[in-house]
């Protein structure tokens, strides 16, 4: 599971519509779905609340991620910030 995969479950979120929920920048989404950061622990919180999942999947989906992001290639990290965009915004930890 992934935040963009919780976001679409959950009435086609966008980043801006989450990230209004949060009361976080887009940016902050866009961040934390492409691993570049991971929010901290009282936000993830937030978001196990936001989706009604269990705080322990939250955080183990964004340790996931970021794992996932840093054993890319750069060039990957540029197409998914690209593929982020596209999708209307996101959110990171700031």
């Amino acid at each position: 599971m992934t935040l963009a995969q919780l976001r679409h479950q959950h009435d086609n979120l966008t980043q801006n519509q989450l990230a209004t929920f949060l009361h976080v920048d887009r940016s902050a989404i866009s961040k934390w779905e492409s691993g570049k950061q991971v929010p901290d622990r009282e936000m993830a919180m937030r978001i196990a609340q936001v989706f009604d999942v269990p705080f322990v999947e939250v955080e183990k989906m964004f340790l996931k991620q970021k794992k996932q992001a840093e054993n890319q290639p750069e060039w990957q990290h540029k197409q998914i910030a690209m593929d982020l965009a596209d999708d209307g915004g996101g959110i990171c930890h700031q």
